[in-house]
């Protein structure tokens, strides 16, 4: 069972991060409702699958080696979490940065909410 007061870690980590699809696809069984909305860029994709297809899509838009990290500690109030990312590569932190706030469904993230500032030219939002 997963604490919604270590989702933010484990999302970016086991979900986002990842690159295994079988490894990324366990977590999102684990951690992700399975009518989860992810609302970003403006647009909605639905179910465990949509969420899988978007953070592959996403993946694959990033420079070798990105990742985004937490930036700050996660505030967690009742059923939700909202925390700060950025992207990270080698030579240290990008501008490029957003926010995620999730509701949660028990122990499950069932709405995820994220934006994202591009600042980087070669990063832009990625199509899903």
């Amino acid at each position: 069972m997963q604490r919604i007061d270590h989702f933010a870690e484990a999302f970016l980590d086991e979900i986002v991060n990842e690159r295994d699809q079988e490894s990324r696809r366990a977590a999102i069984d684990r951690m992700i409702h399975p009518n989860v909305c992810h609302v970003s860029f403006d647009r909605a994709v639905y179910g465990k699958s949509g969420l899988d297809q978007r953070i592959a899509v996403l993946q694959a838009s990033l420079p070798p080696l990105a990742r985004p990290i937490v930036q700050e500690p996660p505030a967690v109030r009742g059923n939700t979490i909202f925390f700060p990312w950025c992207l990270t590569g080698p030579s240290g932190p990008t501008r490029s940065s957003g926010s995620v706030f999730v509701v949660f469904t028990g122990t499950l993230a069932e709405w995820i909410y994220t934006t994202a500032d591009l600042h980087r030219a070669e990063l832009s939002a990625p199509e899903t």
